[in-house]
């Protein structure tokens, strides 16, 4: 197990009560630090999508039996009362994300719009919503690079969003 502490980026994943975390990452790898000053264990869903991608995951530095997984850009962590949790991100993991999309390219048609693009994530999420910036909804998770989005109303504006995993 690597222990990086000392450099990188710092960011405060909670904040409330009885309970600090935040995550410390670098370019090799990253570490989740949750502290429960209470006197009652305390469970709570940290958002880290700003921090490590889904799928990375970690052991505890000071309890090795407990791991946590980030998923859909979430962990759950429960921290006993008293004392905290150091939980360091397994060796061996590709902490690169996927690089930016480009070249986006929609065509209308009849109730429906094609979008395609570029990029080197093994999996995309697409969003649309009729405001723009606010009110999105998935409409599909794809593996490729194009998608035809069907059931929308002609004349109707539509605006659009991915993000890719790898």
């Amino acid at each position: 197990m690597q222990i990086f502490l000392h450099t990188g980026k710092l960011k405060t994943l909670h904040a409330e009560g009885d309970v600090y975390a935040f995550a410390r990452t670098n370019d090799d790898g990253a570490a989740i630090i949750a502290v429960n000053r209470g006197t009652k264990a305390q469970t709570i869903e940290l958002d880290a999508k700003d921090v490590v991608k889904n799928n990375i995951s970690f052991t505890d530095g000071l309890a090795k039996d407990d791991s946590v997984t980030v998923k859909d850009g979430k962990v759950s962590v429960t921290i006993p009362a008293m004392t905290g949790r150091m939980l360091i991100a397994d060796e061996g993991q590709n902490f690169e994300r996927p690089k930016a999309a480009s070249d986006l390219k929609v065509s209308a048609g009849e109730g429906s719009a094609t979008l395609s693009w570029t990029g080197d994530a093994t999996k995309y999420k697409v969003y649309r919503s009729t405001l723009q910036g606010a009110m999105y909804e998935e409409v599909s998770v794809t593996e490729d690079k194009e998608l035809t989005v069907d059931g929308l109303t002609n004349g109707q504006s539509y605006f659009f969003c991915r993000n890719g995993d790898r």
